[in-house]
C-alpha cells in the first residue's frame, strides 16, 4: 500500500485506465477528476490532466489535500465523447509529521 505523508506537497498520484482487456483506454481529450476520500468521510476532488501516455493520468498534490491522517481511498472518473467510466478504488496510507 502506498504511505504519503500528511500535507505532501507535489506527490504524483497515479492513475492507470484499462479497458476490459488490459489495454490502455485513450484518455488524450478526457475530462478527468481524482476523488480522494478519508475514513472521516472528508472528500476532496481534484481536476487534473492526462499524461500523454495513453492510459495515464497523474494528480500532484498541493497543500491541504492530504490531511488528515489515516487510511484514504482514491478513484479516478474520466468521461470522453464514448466513455463515462471510473477506475477501481485504490488505498493508500496518510501517515503523521510530528
Amino acid at each position: 500500500m502506498l504511505t504519503v505523508q500528511e500535507n505532501a506537497v507535489g506527490k504524483p498520484i497515479r492513475a492507470i485506465i484499462r479497458d476490459p482487456s488490459g489495454n490502455p483506454v485513450d484518455v488524450s481529450t478526457a475530462t478527468v477528476t481524482f476523488v480522494f476520500q478519508s475514513k472521516t468521510g472528508i472528500d476532496v476532488i481534484k481536476a487534473t490532466t492526462p499524461t500523454g501516455t495513453p492510459g495515464q493520468v497523474i494528480y500532484t498534490s498541493i497543500a491541504g489535500d492530504l490531511t488528515p491522517a489515516g487510511e484514504w481511498s482514491v478513484q479516478a472518473h474520466y468521461v470522453t465523447a464514448s466513455i463515462d467510466d471510473h477506475t477501481d478504488i485504490q488505498s493508500f496510507q496518510v501517515a503523521p509529521n510530528l
